[in-house]
């Protein structure tokens, strides 16, 4: 599964702002009012959240995470191995409470 794969995906789905776009790595904004269908859509490509938002990260995720900034209690972090990559998704909501950034890595 590329991030291009998993981009396509994306359909009718609104985003306010691509912010990063490159063969591994993709960050966008969307409005959080949206957060009900991008969930639905990275629950069918990746599988179920592996850390809920409110729930505390383990080392793993952490670590895992670091590179994109991390991962923290109310924030969402989706995992799926896939052809011997990892690809993480994660929800990052704004202090607005209007926003979420959403950033997707796929890492050898």
């Amino acid at each position: 599964m590329t991030l291009q794969d998993i981009i396509g995906n994306f359909g009718t789905l609104s985003i306010v702002e691509k912010r990063d776009v490159t063969d591994s790595y993709t960050e966008f904004v969307i409005h959080h009012q949206d957060i009900h269908q991008w969930d639905e859509l990275l629950t069918r490509l990746l599988g179920p959240a592996q850390k809920l938002s409110g729930k505390k990260p383990t080392a793993n995720d952490l670590q895992l995470t670091e590179e994109y900034g991390g991962i923290y209690d109310q924030q969402t972090l989706f995992k799926k191995e896939v052809d011997g990559q990892t690809v993480i998704a994660m929800f990052w909501p704004w202090g607005d409470q209007l926003h979420t950034t959403i950033k997707i890595a796929v890492l050898n």
